[in-house]
């Protein structure tokens, strides 16, 4: 998947950019593997680090199902700073399609204004199971777009 950005956004004085972006899935986060999620329960505080050699600022999101199931879970967000996304949980589906729009494939979402991470933080993720049946949490999966903010003169 490729991700544009919808704008062009200044890089500030005395840094570069460099596109940049993280997946999580049951490959990489422990909370992700668990198997299945009781109907209507919460899996909440699952961390998602990142790497600690430059500032994230976080564009876009993708989250959906490996090979284009639907688990049919909602999702919230917090920040490094522990500020929620979100007021309340939301659907999958609209991550991975957008309101009213037949997509295959995933759909990136873009964040206005986009996050800034400091190098080494940790954006937390709430899983809610939506249905009255258990869903497997080892079929989420989910990107992070954006890009790493270097100081000019730092070696990546």
């Amino acid at each position: 998947m490729v991700y544009r950005p919808q704008y062009a956004y200044p890089t500030p004085p005395g840094y570069r950019d460099e596109q940049f972006h993280y997946g999580f899935d049951q490959s990489n986060t422990p909370a992700l593997n668990i198997g299945n999620l009781a109907a209507a329960a919460l899996s909440q505080n699952i961390p998602l680090p990142l790497q600690q050699d430059a500032a994230f600022i976080w564009r876009a999101v993708t989250i959906s199902g490996i090979n284009l199931t639907d688990p049919k879970v909602s999702v919230r967000f917090r920040d490094p700073y522990g500020n929620y996304l979100s007021d309340d949980f939301v659907l999958i589906d609209l991550y991975m399609r957008g309101p009213g729009l037949a997509v295959v494939g995933d759909y990136c979402i873009a964040l206005e204004p986009a996050v800034e991470c400091p190098a080494g933080a940790i954006i937390w993720l709430d899983i809610k199971n939506t249905t009255a049946g258990n869903v497997n949490l080892n079929l989420v999966k989910l990107m992070l777009f954006g890009v790493k903010r270097y100081p000019i003169g730092r070696v990546a």
